[in-house]
């Protein structure tokens, strides 16, 4: 477990670090409130989170005093199944918009992930996606797909 984790913490910090710099591409800037936010604001802060989690891992796989221990096989059917489902959302996301495919997706995941309780899979997969979608579309006025709801959500 020990290699595994920092393989996989050395990768995350890889990817941070390759999308950090690949951000800096979005540099044109645009009005959020009183001062000028960049495009590449946003992806790099995203970028630092991924590059801190990468250090944190990595940092605790180090300084842990355990050895290296056995670890369960990587299920490669679940993982297929939940890439596809991951790809199948890219497909859609402009169709359906981005609350309606952030919809189900967050359903169908909780469902995967072991939550059997149908009500608060249906009230966490609504709240979220629209919260989210009401703080980044209708506060920081990013653009987001509104597809299939196009007609009935207020433009900003």
């Amino acid at each position: 477990m020990k290699k595994r984790n920092l393989i996989y913490s050395c990768l995350i910090i890889a990817l941070g670090i390759f999308a950090f710099i690949y951000a800096g591409r979005y540099s044109s800037t645009s009005n959020l409130g009183s001062g000028n936010t960049g495009g590449d604001f946003f992806p790099r802060l995203m970028c630092g989170g991924l590059i801190i989690t990468g250090l944190a891992i990595l940092l605790t796989t180090i300084l842990s005093k355990k050895g290296e221990e056995e670890s369960d096989p990587i299920k490669w059917v679940t993982l297929l199944i939940n890439v596809s489902m991951v790809l199948v959302y890219l497909v859609l996301f402009n169709i359906l918009g981005f609350i309606v495919d952030s919809i189900w997706i967050v359903a169908v995941l909780m469902y995967r992930m072991g939550c059997r309780n149908k009500l608060a899979i249906i009230i966490w997969s609504i709240a979220f996606p629209v919260l989210i979608f009401c703080i980044f579309y209708y506060l920081m006025y990013v653009s987001l797909p509104l597809g299939i709801l196009s007609g009935i959500l207020p433009k900003y």
